[in-house]
């Protein structure tokens, strides 16, 4: 699987990419441990800096489909 930056993982918990990009980020989070954690940890980030309190348009990173 293709590395993804933490520039797509941004755009992604932003809200801003298309459904083909939404399902690679997601496919890409359900890969790895590794994945998800880096994932969730902008996730965090972007909670505490971002616009609007905090609050992306996303309101979680995806599920996992391994719980």
């Amino acid at each position: 699987m293709k590395e993804i930056d933490d520039n797509l993982l941004t755009e992604f918990l932003e809200g801003k990419l298309d459904e083909p990009a939404n399902r690679e980020i997601e496919n890409w989070y359900d890969a790895s441990e590794e994945n998800r954690r880096r994932l969730e940890a902008l996730y965090c980030a972007a909670r505490k800096q971002g616009p609007n309190g905090g609050r992306s348009r996303r309101a979680t990173p995806p599920s996992s489909s391994r719980a």
